[in-house]
């Protein structure tokens, strides 16, 4: 599944394959951060801090959702809190 937000002139694409989730965004160089929901005590040092802080806390609360379908319900939820509009699901 993916997922597309906008805010401003940033864009962010989520990619949800099964409990992996990758990020790409324009704060990261549009380098993907993959990141296996399964192994979330592992996060490298380095994802954590491309990413920042906002995307870490949304991040810790999702492994307990288990399907494709309830971690986008999830993340679309919290980024469109945060002013990110979504634009494309697929």
């Amino acid at each position: 599944m993916e997922l597309v937000f906008v805010a401003g002139g940033k864009l962010r694409r989520i990619f949800i394959n099964n409990r992996e989730i990758s990020f790409l965004t324009s704060e990261t160089g549009f380098h993907p951060i993959v990141i296996n929901l399964d192994k979330l005590n592992k996060l490298d040092e380095n994802i954590k801090s491309k990413m920042g802080e906002e995307q870490i806390k949304l991040i810790e609360e999702i492994p307990n959702l288990h399907s494709e379908e309830e971690i986008a319900k999830d993340i679309i939820k919290d980024f469109q809190s945060t002013g990110w509009r979504l634009i494309k699901k697929i």
